[in-house]
């Protein structure tokens, strides 16, 4: 499976790839936890090693521990991932608890 914008062949390079089935780490998952995001700070929360891709992430806002036990728990997190590193970029008027996961697969 290509990006939008890319026709879909095996000698397609992988930066412009959703999902190629020879990829041996596909539905492996990178890196998970939970950080601390600073109000009005970028969080950046790097990955154990460096990609040759841009990985798919999901940040939501809160620990899971406790549903409902805070303001927008369980909404997910404005961000973005590079090949080093899950950028949450949200913007508030508190600080806030993330949970997040980055799975080895590409965006």
């Amino acid at each position: 499976m290509s990006k939008a914008g890319y026709d879909a062949s095996p000698s397609l390079p992988d930066q412009f790839k959703l999902f190629d089935s020879n990829w041996m780490a596909t539905g492996l998952v990178i890196v998970t936890g939970t950080a601390f995001k600073t109000r009005n700070v970028d969080l950046v929360i790097p990955f154990p090693y460096a990609l040759h891709y841009e990985p798919a992430a999901y940040a939501f806002i809160g620990t899971g521990g406790d549903p409902g036990a805070g303001d927008g728990e369980g909404v997910p997190a404005a961000g973005y991932t590079t090949k080093n590193a899950l950028i949450v970029t949200r913007r508030g008027n508190s600080d806030f608890n993330i949970r997040y996961i980055v799975y080895a697969v590409s965006i």
